[in-house]
C-alpha cells in the first residue's frame, strides 16, 4: 500500500508503517441514515434498540456498537439495500459517502437524522516509502487551504448530491455543508 485518504489522526499509532500528510482535509460526520425510523439522537447509545448497518471495518462504527444488534455489510451500497429490505434499521456512516451511494442506488427516501454521532478531521497518510514527498504535499496542500480550492471542491460535491435530488435527504444540516 502506497497510502490511505482521508483516515482518522492517529492512524499512524496503530499502522507504523504510515506517516501523516499534516493538513486536515475536511470533517468527516458519521451520520445515521433511516428509511422511515425516527428517533432523538443522543450519541451513540441512541442505536441501541435498533439494528445497525455498517460497512465492515469502519473502525468507529465498530468500536461504538459493540453489544448491539449489527448488520455489517461489505459495502456502503450493500448496507442501504439492507436496510431497504428490512434487514437492518439505520445505516451509519459517513455524510458525504452516504449521500453518494443514495444518489448512485436511487433511494429517495432515506432521511439523515441529526446531530451526527461524531465529527472528526481526515487526513491523507502515506507509506514510510514516501515519506519523502511529505513536505512537498503538505505545501501544496496548504497552500490549496489558503487558496480555499479544497473549500470549493468539497462544496461542488455536496452541491451535487444535494440539489440533483433536492428535498431527499431531510437534514437541517445539509445546507450548513454547503456553505462552509
Amino acid at each position: 500500500m502506497d497510502g490511505e485518504l482521508y483516515r482518522k489522526l492517529g492512524m499512524d499509532r496503530e499502522y507504523p508503517n504510515l506517516v501523516i500528510v499534516p493538513v486536515a482535509l475536511l470533517t468527516y460526520e458519521i451520520v445515521i441514515f433511516t428509511l422511515g425510523t425516527t428517533f432523538t439522537v443522543n450519541g451513540w447509545d441512541s442505536l441501541r434498540p435498533y439494528t445497525v448497518g455498517y460497512v465492515k471495518s469502519i473502525k468507529i462504527v465498530e468500536q461504538n456498537t459493540q453489544g448491539m444488534r449489527v448488520e455489517v455489510a461489505a459495502t456502503l451500497r450493500q448496507a442501504f439495500l439492507k436496510m431497504s429490505l428490512g434487514r437492518s434499521d439505520v445505516v451509519v456512516a459517513n455524510r458525504a459517502s452516504g449521500m453518494a451511494a443514495l444518489k448512485e442506488l436511487n433511494l429517495t427516501d432515506v432521511k439523515i437524522l441529526s446531530p451526527a454521532l461524531a465529527t472528526f478531521p481526515v487526513f491523507h497518510y502515506l507509506n514510510k516509502k514516501h515519506e519523502a514527498l511529505v513536505p512537498k504535499l503538505t505545501t501544496v496542500l496548504q497552500q490549496m487551504q489558503k487558496e480555499k480550492t479544497i473549500d470549493a471542491i468539497q462544496k461542488a460535491v455536496m452541491s451535487e448530491l444535494v440539489l440533483l435530488e433536492p428535498g431527499r435527504v431531510g437534514d437541517p444540516h445539509v445546507p450548513d455543508i454547503l456553505s462552509r
